[in-house]
């Protein structure tokens, strides 16, 4: 007879509504904590999304900055050597801007840096058209010719005239990577809490 028992049915309904009071505290409960956990995953996710993403700019940003330092000393070596007397017979080196042209778009954000390289890179494919040139009439039968020496001088001066304008806008592309290689190591340590 304990199953009809006064203190069976009392332990069996206080033991039930404790149940399904832990139940109806319990699932919300465990939906707010799964959402906030949710929410971590995404945050998390986003971080190292963006880590990645600069850990890219800055290895584009180091190429870029390599190509812009060898070109400024090429350009300088040039200013120096090239007289109306002298056969330049080496050249700006455009490969690397060449190559990453369209890549800098999806990688670098700012675009007013990319419209600088964009333009570094047809001053320099431009003067690297005339030292070729040059070079050219100095092996062809055009020397031979009375007008070559007047030629020549008009080449050259047009390559000397072309030396300043590149030289500034290198000059402004070495500051502005500068200043964003500076934005994105600031970005990291405020990212990761550590220094790199």
């Amino acid at each position: 007879m304990g199953f009809f028992d006064f203190s069976f049915w009392k332990d069996f309904a206080s033991n039930g509504a404790a149940t399904l009071l832990g139940v109806l505290a319990g699932i919300p409960i465990a939906l707010a904590i799964d959402r906030w956990l949710h929410g971590r995953r995404q945050q998390e996710e986003r971080r190292q999304s963006r880590l990645s993403a600069i850990a890219r700019q800055r290895q584009l940003l180091e190429l870029v900055r390599s190509a812009l330092d060898k070109n400024k000393k090429l350009v300088e070596q040039m200013k120096a050597e090239l007289l109306p007397q002298y056969v330049i017979f080496y050249n700006v080196d455009t490969v690397l801007l060449d190559g990453t042209s369209s890549l800098k778009y999806e990688v670098v954000e700012d675009l007013e840096f990319n419209r600088l390289l964009d333009s570094i890179r047809y001053e320099l494919g431009h003067l690297h058209t005339k030292v070729d040139l040059q070079l050219q009439i100095e092996f062809s039968a055009f020397k031979a010719m009375q007008a070559y020496q007047e030629r020549r001088e008009t080449l050259v001066n047009a390559i000397r005239n072309h030396f300043p304008g590149i030289e500034r806008e290198m000059d402004e592309a070495l500051q502005r990577l500068s200043s964003i290689r500076d934005d994105l190591s600031n970005e990291y340590t405020r990212l990761t809490g550590a220094t790199g």
